[in-house]
């Protein structure tokens, strides 16, 4: 499920999950272990072949009952204000399809370092009709990219050359060079300035979870949008 490998006192996380690794909460789970308490220089989180990560694992998640999808947004929520908190630069390296979920995790890293190839990155859910969660708007807003996500057609899925160009990605790198510009990066990196940054974000995060994620479980649970993310299930055997 992850490959991790310590080099320099950087782990780095490779993600190894079926096909797409997809998100569900077996990988939560994984995640939030890897990274928890660590006593590190910085962390890399990448994927395996074609894939960062493609999203929530749309064929486990669509049979969710609200108790079960309440408790996979918690330990998404759980992970990614970990990597907020986190007292070391963590930094997306992005190798493959970046969607969704995915890409939320990618957005909660200090830095995106994306392969520059034929894939997509971005955010699909407005255009299925669903609420983006709490743990990607506040960062959307404390990026500055609000209007630019809410202005991107066709779902906010981007190749990364225009993801860098509209500076959701912060740097392009070859297959060759991904790992070595994310360690570049980790030496470059200023922790106090992370602090500094994310404290307010980490603030309005930790409120009363239920409160904040009522919204989205409504709308997921909504028939419009379970009738878009049956649409989508089905249409999962055909290759991004």
């Amino acid at each position: 499920m992850l490959h991790t490998e310590l080099v320099n006192n950087v782990k780095i996380i490779r993600i190894d999950y079926g096909r797409a690794n997809a998100i569900d909460r077996e990988l939560l789970d994984g995640l939030i272990d890897e990274t928890n308490k660590l006593s590190i220089a910085g962390l890399i989180i990448t994927g395996t072949d074609r894939f960062f990560s493609a999203g929530l694992n749309l064929q486990r998640v669509k049979n969710y009952d609200r108790p079960q999808m309440r408790d996979l947004m918690y330990k998404f929520h759980v992970f990614q204000i970990g990597l907020l908190k986190a007292p070391f630069p963590v930094v997306a390296a992005i190798n493959g399809h970046c969607i969704g979920g995915g890409f939320i995790i990618a957005l909660n890293c200090d830095y995106r370092v994306a392969l520059n190839r034929d894939y997509k990155v971005g955010l699909n859910e407005m255009v299925h009709g669903i609420r983006l969660p709490p743990i990607a708007t506040e960062r959307i807003i404390q990026l500055g990219k609000q209007n630019l996500i809410k202005s991107i057609p066709d779902g906010q899925i981007m190749p990364p050359e225009l993801a860098h160009d509209l500076g959701l990605v912060d740097q392009l790198s070859s297959m060759e060079e991904l790992i070595g510009s994310s360690f570049d990066l980790i030496n470059d990196f200023n922790i106090v300035r992370k602090r500094s940054n994310n404290s307010a974000l980490i603030d309005i995060l930790s409120k009363d979870f239920d409160q904040q994620y009522q919204s989205f479980l409504n709308i997921w649970f909504s028939p419009a949008a379970q009738k878009h993310i049956s649409v989508l299930v089905k249409q999962l055997n055909h290759p991004l």
